[in-house]
């Protein structure tokens, strides 16, 4: 079963991200609608997280924590545990950074040693438009006036690839500053970026890493640190 996870329409986004992630990086990709919901697969430390929840939240809390595992196993890393923090961020080994993503038909796990990657972030999102009313809440002023000079039909989808690389910003440097950024700590200039998002099956899928010296995609984020709010602890839930 774990081979099939692989295949159908998701052999793309796999290729898709292999060709932007060097080979230190591992990657795996399944549907979690094929997890079962029980938590099968979950180890012990790990079950805590999911005792009270849906059945939807714990088969891709699950299929995110077996993903995991194996892009772990993919790069030669001893298979792990990865609890949930009480930030709801994974807690990853010592040694090894991580990022995991979901939505209901896709879950993707990116995995690396800290000694080659110094922080990475993956977001995963359905390609739906995000509301005009979120705009000024996700995009600072100058990324709502790109947003203005695009076909009135996109701007929607357009806003809603910005909110996605800028979750992947966020939960590639949490693990690092310990602090979750506003929004309007990080700009996404697309025109400069574009490689940063790309869609699949009325997906996107957005990827954020830094090598220690410059990151892969034009992302510019400000080095002044912004305080948690509470709103912003729910972005991790993976």
């Amino acid at each position: 079963m774990t081979n099939q996870w692989n295949q159908g329409g998701y052999t793309e986004i796999r290729a898709k991200l292999r060709e932007i992630l060097p080979d230190t990086v591992g990657l795996a990709v399944c549907d979690p609608r094929q997890i079962q919901a029980h938590g099968g697969g979950l180890w012990p430390q790990e079950k805590p997280a999911i005792v009270n929840a849906v059945a939807k939240r714990r088969r891709e809390f699950g299929a995110g924590r077996i993903m995991a595992r194996q892009a772990m196993a993919a790069i030669g890393l001893s298979q792990a545990s990865i609890p949930m923090g009480p930030d709801r961020a994974p807690i990853w080994p010592e040694g090894v950074v991580g990022s995991i993503s979901h939505c209901e038909s896709l879950c993707i796990a990116v995995v690396a040693r800290s000694q080659d990657i110094r922080e990475i972030g993956i977001d995963v999102e359905e390609y739906t438009p995000l509301e005009q009313n979120l705009w000024a809440e996700i995009c600072i002023e100058e990324e709502v006036a790109w947003l203005n000079t695009q076909p009135h039909e996109m701007r929607g989808y357009l806003a809603k690839r910005i909110f996605s690389a800028k979750e992947a910003v966020y939960k590639a440097v949490f693990p690092r500053i310990r602090q979750v950024l506003e929004f309007d700590a990080i700009t996404v200039d697309f025109e400069q970026s574009l490689a940063s998002c790309f869609l699949s099956h009325k997906r996107i899928v957005s990827l954020w890493a830094d090598r220690g010296q410059s990151p892969w995609f034009s992302v510019d984020l400000p080095q002044q640190k912004q305080p948690v709010s509470e709103s912003s602890k729910g972005l991790f839930a993976c």
